[in-house]
């Protein structure tokens, strides 16, 4: 199906399977209970620079092809395509699953940046400290803040830790 010519003709294809992939391996991937608020608000205010969050198994991240989510929306709704690839940059996917559903988010370059970085394993301090650069030194504690409650609440992060 995929080498037929009006799927050839479109870049998202064989993004749109990589996706499909995505969403499959989330739902067989490993159990791991996710951590809450409640986790997050007994940590001392002084150790959150050294911080380290640990992720769902099932989360990944996926560059794609611009459009290639609403694509596969399109097609699992059983509603017409819409539009092709009309940009050069590429969509951001988060993929993972809580409990027994899989969920997928297209992310901003910023939370891109900040996720990818925590997922790394790096400390809390450095993930706010390359946010605050890209910014030219300003306050990102309100977009952080915003990234971390969101990763909380669909239970993206399983473990936090305080390194030395």
């Amino acid at each position: 199906m995929l080498s037929s010519q009006s799927w050839s003709a479109d870049p998202r294809s064989c993004d749109l399977a990589r996706f499909e992939r995505a969403l499959a391996d989330a739902f067989d991937a490993a159990d791991a209970a996710a951590s809450n608020f409640e986790a997050l608000h007994q940590i001392d205010v002084d150790l959150w620079p050294n911080v380290v969050f640990s992720f769902h198994p099932s989360l990944t991240l996926l560059d794609l092809e611009h459009g290639t989510v609403s694509l596969y929306e399109s097609l699992r709704d059983q509603l017409e395509a819409l539009g092709t690839a009309d940009r050069a940059e590429k969509d951001v996917v988060a993929v993972w699953r809580r409990e027994y559903e899989v969920f997928h988010c297209v992310l901003g370059p910023d939370e891109r940046l900040a996720l990818n970085e925590a997922m790394l394993g790096k400390k809390f301090s450095d993930v706010c400290s390359l946010l605050s650069f890209k910014f030219n030194g300003e306050d990102v504690s309100q977009l952080i803040a915003g990234f971390l409650s969101a990763w909380v609440e669909n239970g993206l992060i399983t473990n936090i830790s305080v390194e030395p």
